[in-house]
């Protein structure tokens, strides 16, 4: 019976029964975007590499071929973010604008991945390689006005770490301001939505100002 079974399998037209395999390989760039996925649902403290494996439908020892550890993976999740960046139209001829630009696609960029982007706190400087399109045009931007290479870099860097930091300190909405509270005013407005985007808007303009005149 057994040599009948494996003779009908040749034959065309008979499938066979052992069917070949449609899972869709591993890569590094696939277990990336399932870490990236998982982050963003879960929440980071929630993510580990048994989750990830789950998520790939596979056992978590199959994701370190790929990938060497945890950290590593959560680096190239930083890569995976910042490569986003990339896919946008070249930067604008006047160095304010291409900050300003830079600043509202991280701002994009962490409302997209809300649980991802506090990642950015441990950003490794070899992270800004991943972005290296948008880095280079705007790079090429500042030394057209004027800048030095290492002026151009320090405006870049002192705009994505100010965004950065503006959303890792963002307060909790909602909070409960004591009744007769002298600073309830105060304080309500802090946890106003609409005035983040102020405070965003005037310390983004203050620090370009502040480059402008350096």
């Amino acid at each position: 019976r057994c040599k009948q079974r494996c003779l009908r399998s040749k034959l065309p037209g008979v499938a066979s029964v052992n069917p070949v395999s449609t899972r869709e390989p591993l890569t590094r760039e696939r277990v990336l975007a399932a870490a990236l996925d998982v982050i963003d649902r879960d929440g980071l403290d929630a993510f580990t590499m048994r989750r990830l494996g789950a998520e790939l439908g596979v056992e978590a020892m199959a994701v370190y071929r790929h990938v060497p550890g945890k950290a590593a993976v959560l680096d190239g999740v930083i890569e995976a973010m910042l490569a986003e960046l990339n896919d946008v139209e070249p930067a604008p001829g006047d160095w304010r604008d291409a900050l300003r630009a830079l600043a509202l696609r991280h701002r994009a960029l962490e409302r997209r991945h809300p649980g991802a982007y506090p990642l950015f706190a441990r950003m490794p400087a070899a992270a800004y390689a991943a972005a290296r399109r948008t880095v280079a045009g705007i790079f090429d931007t500042l030394g057209a006005a004027g800048f030095s290479p290492a002026d151009a870099a320090r405006a870049l860097r002192l705009v994505v770490r100010f965004t950065i930091g503006f959303a890792l300190t963002r307060p909790v909405e909602g909070a409960d301001v004591p009744a007769g509270d002298p600073l309830a005013t105060l304080l309500r407005r802090l946890a106003d939505p609409a005035e983040e985007d102020v405070l965003f808007e005037t310390g983004l303009t203050a620090l370009l100002d502040g480059l402008a005149g350096s």
